[in-house]
């Protein structure tokens, strides 16, 4: 497992405390967003049985859904509008910090573009 604890530092990261945490988080973080998802004794062993298996993200060597993902390639391989459209509704927040910073560099050069304009206004005022 690649985390030590569970519910952010409440329990340690075992096989009885993660069945405990999948079958009824509130019982483990009263108030976490989890929700108790009632989920069958046969669901809880395989979804167990997932999180626990070496094909579950281990540092970012393989996951199980790496057939489905797309590879860099192909995702910018995606026509300019598609890209534009996941740029615009995307909820990534490495994404949207770097759309922060950079529609701040944009502004900032704006204006002390301006901010020159303004200079240049007053030293040659007639």
């Amino acid at each position: 497992m690649s985390r030590e604890t569970l519910g952010a530092g409440t329990v340690p990261n075992t096989a009885e405390k993660l069945r405990a945490w999948v079958r009824d988080p509130q019982t483990i973080k009263e108030g976490c967003n989890m929700p108790n998802m009632q989920l069958t004794d046969n669901e809880l062993n395989q979804i167990v049985a997932y999180l626990l298996s070496p094909e579950v993200d281990r540092e970012g060597e393989s996951m199980a859904t790496q057939d489905i993902a797309l590879s860099p390639a192909a995702e910018t391989s995606l026509p300019f509008t598609a890209r534009l459209h996941e740029l615009v509704v995307t909820v990534d927040h490495k994404k949207l910090g770097l759309m922060y910073i950079g529609s701040a560099l944009f502004f900032f050069a704006v204006a002390g573009s301006l901010a020159s304009v303004i200079r240049m206004q007053l030293a040659f005022a007639e």
